[in-house]
């Protein structure tokens, strides 16, 4: 498979971990590099934090893992309770620092952090379109093209309208973390292709690629955001709105989450991850099972496949 850019590999390069909190009495960094910890697995190539103070926009990108793209004084740095983080598994654009994110871009109407879980089909026509408008790019990665089309929207809309327009002009896969200012939202694509999930914490909000980031700071799963659904949290922490901004009648959730990209731990579409892999292992003794002595599980994440097969194979031999 081709990534995208000069990049080729014969991998999947499809996951990358997106997080956004909103929070009523502390600052938003920790908790997101606490978050984007229990992400880790979805990307090691970059790891970014996003955060906002009510007056600026503070942002920290490093390539490599989390633990070593911050210090403390880094997240010092990044005051504000509501912010966006990323890890990043490179799907398009190129591997340099250029494409990593949380994506920051200034306007006249604010500031603007992307975080973006996913791929576009139809960046390079949206980024001529926005080149030919007069719009600058610093990377050849397909989420400044979206951070660009929101900004543009942004200057004649409200901020549920240009998120619209953004969804509708778009098109691919993706889940979203964003701050517009102080406020966060969460986007989901029309046929949730990428997962993406609603938690509640003792003081704020959280959205997150997996619910085990949820879990990391000890939050409660609310659900999982729905396919095309806009989230806004509250910039004090105190609830959240939703916008069903496109309905369709099909979804296409992207299957590897439950074969291996997913923590064995996440909750999605209501059912744990390891549940699901044991009940794949089953239904595989079931459709095609060969009686053997042992079941062994290569790599790691085929161990509770491996384990759902062999007790289905126990069951029954």
């Amino acid at each position: 498979m081709n990534a995208g850019g000069d990049h080729t590999s014969d991998e999947p390069r499809e996951k990358c971990g997106v997080v956004g909190v909103s929070l009523a009495d502390r600052e938003a960094a920790r908790p997101l590099y606490y978050a984007l910890y229990a992400l880790q697995h979805r990307g090691q190539e970059s790891a970014g934090i996003v955060t906002h103070d009510g007056f600026q926009q503070h942002s920290h990108v490093e390539r490599g893992l989390v633990g070593d793209a911050f210090d403390e004084g880094d997240l010092q740095s990044l005051s504000g309770g509501t912010g966006i983080g990323h890890v990043r598994y490179p799907t398009a654009g190129s591997l340099d620092k250029s494409c990593a994110q949380p994506f920051s871009v200034s306007f006249k109407s604010g500031s603007l952090g992307l975080s973006h879980n996913g791929n576009l089909v139809n960046a390079d026509e949206v980024r001529e379109e926005l080149a030919a408008a007069g719009h600058a790019f610093t990377s050849d990665g397909d989420t400044e093209v979206i951070a660009h089309d929101l900004a543009r929207n942004l200057l004649e809309e409200d901020l549920v309208r240009a998120v619209k327009h953004t969804m509708n002009r778009i098109h691919g896969s993706y889940s979203l973390t964003i701050t517009h200012d102080d406020t966060v939202l969460g986007v989901r694509d029309p046929l949730g292709n990428r997962p993406l999930c609603l938690g509640d914490l003792d003081d704020g909000y959280v959205l997150a690629s997996e619910s085990a980031a949820i879990d990391t700071l000890d939050g409660e799963l609310i659900r999982d955001v729905r396919p095309g659904e806009l989230v806004v949290l509250e910039p004090d922490g105190s609830g959240y709105d939703t916008y069903q901004l496109v309905d369709r009648d099909s979804t296409a959730h992207c299957f590897f989450e439950h074969v291996y990209f997913a923590r064995p731990d996440s909750v999605i579409d209501e059912n744990l991850v390891y549940e699901v892999r044991r009940a794949l292992g089953r239904k595989l003794w079931e459709e095609s099972g060969v009686e053997s002595d042992v079941v062994m599980p290569v790599p790691d994440s085929g161990r509770a496949f491996a384990s759902g097969y062999a007790d289905a194979a126990g069951e029954t031999t």
